[in-house]
């Protein structure tokens, strides 16, 4: 015990200082002769560029355990001159290469560094930075533990540095990409435990690395380069799992321990759809708080194997389809094949179900249910004479929304797609004519194909006149019998339909809805055939995935949604290890 804690203060003490070259004890990497050891060479910079003299540099071979190896020979410890450069000698091998200024405290690492006896090597420039903070989730059992990071100096014991929520803060971490982090136990290295890979320090901040009994982990690349103009934030985006990019033997049989962080291990909201280990396949959704617009391939880091893990909180989605980021409902429609159900569940945190109205799901009505039915798992097919479906909730009439949903027809009848419709609102005069005019915010199909959208313009002398109603059509038909992707946002200054991630139609000028209370409905929406066109009140084909939020979306926000969904889709991939 005390040759470790005597390591542990001269080589580490939660390391507010470098091995400033350390001294005494055999050679770790090898008793080679200086004949036999190769010449390590490289240089140090400050972050600016220039040359950072006086910089204390170390070779630590790539398993180096702070608590559990000697210590390091002279020969593998240098300082910079007055240009920033350094030369030492290192037996064959692969090494870490530690640098750290006292002058100001900023450090740098460099793993990977090949040795070759025959030849030597360039260890490369090193670039001090403000060091950054590791905050680790210790597992069950870690008590007389040690966290340390291999191929440094990095380690401290757990007892004493454990707070009372099960974690612990190293400090002054060099701001890099770490290989791994393992906690281990002294004397016993073979009992070492992998906590985290490829975890990300950055400077002056603090990383999270909270799955630390989470066995298996990989990355996954947001490549978003070439679809957006500009970034978008707190989206759901769609990962798709197959046998050929994911073991479903090392997961949980129902998916319950998976989990995804950023980089800096944010934890990010996370909702399972649907799983099938037998089968191979799962439908998974995450939401990314922010996708950038440039050629970088950001990354997220996927854990899972943690078979006494429990389902995330708000494991039904809501975490993911939060209201706080304006769900109003959300509604996969994964209806079973017996039947539909009275009540499709809401995914989001609204907790608003979508009611089946009609004789919706009667065998001689409908077509039965099934994932034939839908883009994604199940789907809704409407038989176009009394089938839609309806919101649950009442809500004030929207100043801004956006609906979105996959489609599906050949219907040549046309019929009102989706709208918001208000009971209350009866007896009011629209131009010329008085009637039950109570429906707004309208999608519908002509018996061409072509989509419509539109409004009520709320006019100065409401409620006494409505107003007018303005709308806006998309320039092809849509009736071609194959899967779309429709949204349709509306906000103070304009309005747009979206159709498979590209703006079709939309309107642009003051924006004034009417206010009144209803329900968003789907496949019927109206009472009357006020507008010429509306030639059916009922949508006759295939809907799936509806999403409804009182919030406007951006042309950027809804591409990258369809893009994320669309079949075949690379917006999310799984990073193969070599």
């Amino acid at each position: 015990m005390g040759r470790y804690r005597s390591i542990l203060m001269a080589a580490v003490a939660l390391f507010p200082a470098c091995l400033d070259r350390m001294g005494g004890g055999d050679r770790l990497a090898g008793n080679g002769s200086e004949v036999e050891n190769a010449v390590v060479a490289g240089r140090v910079v400050q972050s600016g560029g220039a040359a950072a003299a006086g910089t204390d540099v170390s070779l630590y071979p790539s398993e180096f355990d702070a608590f559990n190896d000697k210590t390091l020979d002279p020969s593998f410890t240098a300082r910079t001159d007055s240009g920033g450069a350094f030369r030492m000698r290192a037996p064959r091998g692969n090494y870490g290469l530690w640098g750290h200024n006292s002058a100001d405290g900023f450090r740098f690492l460099i793993q990977d560094i090949q040795v070759d006896s025959s030849g030597g090597a360039d260890a490369g420039t090193g670039v001090l930075k403000h060091p950054g903070r590791l905050r680790v989730t210790l597992p069950e059992g870690s008590e007389g533990g040690y966290v340390f990071v291999p191929g440094t100096p990095i380690a401290t014991l757990v007892d004493g540095a454990a707070d009372s929520n099960g974690t612990m803060l190293l400090d002054s971490v060099p701001a890099c990409r770490l290989k791994s982090v393992v906690l281990g136990r002294r004397g016993k290295p073979n009992l070492n435990r992998v906590l985290g890979t490829d975890v990300v320090v950055n400077p002056g901040a603090t990383t999270n690395l909270p799955f630390t009994e989470w066995p298996y982990s990989a990355w996954v690349r947001v490549n978003a380069n070439g679809i957006l103009a500009r970034r978008v934030t707190d989206i759901p985006l769609l990962l798709r799992l197959t046998a050929a990019d994911f073991d479903f033997s090392q997961a949980r049989g129902d998916g319950a321990d998976l989990r995804f962080s950023k980089e800096d291990g944010t934890i990010l909201p996370v909702h399972v759809q649907a799983w099938d280990s037998a089968g191979g396949a799962a439908t998974v959704w995450v939401k990314v708080d922010t996708v950038f617009s440039d050629s970088i391939l950001r990354k997220i880091r996927m854990h899972w194997g943690n078979t006494r893990a429990s389902a995330p909180s708000q494991a039904g989605g809501g975490a993911v389809f939060d209201s706080a980021d304006g769900y109003a409902g959300a509604w996969h429609l994964d209806a079973k094949a017996a039947g539909t159900p009275s009540m499709f569940a809401d995914a989001s945190s609204a907790g608003d179900g979508a009611e089946a109205m009609g004789i919706l799901g009667v065998p001689d009505s409908t077509p039965a249910m099934g994932p034939a039915d839908g883009r994604i798992g199940a789907g809704l097919p409407l038989n176009g004479t009394d089938a839609w479906l309806k919101g649950g909730r009442e809500y004030p009439g929207p100043s801004e929304f956006t609906i979105s949903f996959w489609f599906r027809t050949t219907t040549k009848a046309g019929g009102k797609v989706a709208g918001f419709v208000m009971p209350g609102f009866k007896n009011v005069s629209y131009g010329s004519k008085t009637g039950n005019f109570n429906f707004d915010r309208v999608v519908w199909m002509t018996d061409e194909g072509l989509l419509h959208a539109g409004f009520t313009m709320r006019s100065t002398s409401y409620p006494t006149i409505i107003g007018s109603w303005q709308s806006f059509t998309a320039a092809k038909p849509y009736n071609d019998g194959q899967w779309h992707h429709l949204s349709y946002t509306l906000w103070d200054a304009g309005a747009m339909l979206v159709v498979d991630g590209v703006k079709v139609a939309g309107y642009t000028g003051l924006v004034r809805p009417l206010p009144e209370p209803g329900h968003w409905r789907i496949g019927y929406c109206g009472e009357g055939k006020w507008d010429p066109e509306w030639t059916s009140e009922y949508f006759q084909g295939s809907v799936d995935e509806v999403r409804l939020t009182h919030r406007s979306r951006s042309e950027d926000w809804l591409r990258l949604d369809y893009e994320a969904q669309k079949p075949g889709s690379v917006l999310l991939s799984i990073e193969k290890t070599p």
